[in-house]
């Protein structure tokens, strides 16, 4: 079985490194091969890993082939996953899931006006990510009905969802460049509807954003909400990411749906450090994300076969 979404959040250089790291320890562990998921949502690091997934690519290859991470040994493999239930239940009840749609709805317009706010303030970006729009273009020249990317106006500061079916005028590769142009950093991707920057803006995840009908299985991968920060600041960050994470799951569960969301374990914490934009530590990185998911893989097919649950996965 696969989930019927597998949402893929923000993280930079390293949180890309972690969610290939995590899907190609699943595969090879035996867990879901989530290339055949019904529907991707990634939002800045996570389009690149989505259209990935939804171009078929298999990622246990590219990251042996990327980071020199050929899988741990079939003994390490079995130790890990004994020691990892891949889950800590408690995302929040089912009680509080229609005030957090709710909440998320009333302050969407507030979100908007503060976001343009912000944009306005912050200098025009000017670098390009020219390699990264040819290697996407190179694996999906077309849209795929399964992929979503996320972006945000970057006139009106409100979020823009692009797929198949609204694409803005964008190619699968220049949606991806737009969700990850950083605010100030990389030159905005002109559409249809003005200027769009990454969709991290607005949420690390963008959960909400998807639309399930009632009984799906929802996959989060959210590189942004792991907890060893060396600063108090970074640290308040990823709290306010794991909060956004519980809320935007909670509205899901009003729906209907049933959420798994994953972010970085200890280790992999450890590996990505301070700077999620630190090419240097691709390797750890992915090393520790490849055993966190060897060691998810039992539990994400219990999830996907057993009676229904809520998690969240540290």
């Amino acid at each position: 079985m696969n989930p019927d979404h597998v949402v893929l959040g923000s993280g930079g250089v390293l949180g890309d490194t972690w969610m290939s790291g995590v899907i190609a320890g699943l595969l090879d562990a035996g867990g879901p091969d989530l290339r055949h998921a019904g529907h991707f949502i990634g939002t800045s690091a996570g389009s690149i890993v989505a259209t990935r997934l939804a171009a078929g690519e298999d990622l246990r290859s590219y990251v042996e082939r990327r980071f020199a991470v050929n899988g741990a040994s079939g003994e390490k493999r079995r130790r890990t996953a004994a020691g990892s239930s891949g889950a800590n239940p408690g995302v929040g009840s089912g009680a509080v899931s229609a005030p957090a749609a709710g909440l998320l709805r009333i302050s969407a317009p507030a979100g908007r006006l503060a976001r343009r706010t912000a944009l306005r303030a912050v200098p025009r970006g000017g670098e390009e990510l020219s390699r990264l729009g040819r290697t996407i273009a190179g694996l999906m020249p077309e849209w795929d009905p399964r992929l979503s990317v996320v972006g945000v106006n970057l006139k009106r500061g409100n979020r823009v969802v692009i797929n198949a079916g609204d694409s803005l005028g964008l190619s699968v590769s220049e949606a991806v460049l737009a969700s990850c142009a950083i605010p100030g950093v990389f030159r905005p991707v002109e559409s249809a509807v003005g200027p769009i920057v990454d969709g991290g803006v607005w949420s690390p995840v963008n959960l909400d954003a998807v639309t399930p009908p009632a009984g799906s299985r929802v996959l989060c991968l959210y590189p942004s909400g792991y907890r060893s920060r060396p600063s108090r600041r970074k640290r308040l960050i990823a709290g306010l990411s794991r909060t956004r994470v519980s809320l935007e799951a909670a509205s899901l569960r009003s729906r209907g749906a049933e959420v798994l969301a994953v972010s970085p374990d200890a280790a992999a914490a450890r590996a990505i450090g301070p700077d999620r934009m630190d090419h240097e530590r691709d390797q750890a990185v992915a090393s520790a994300a490849y055993l966190q998911g060897a060691g998810l893989a039992g539990s994400l097919d219990r999830w996907l076969t057993d009676a229904p649950r809520d998690a969240v996965a540290a």
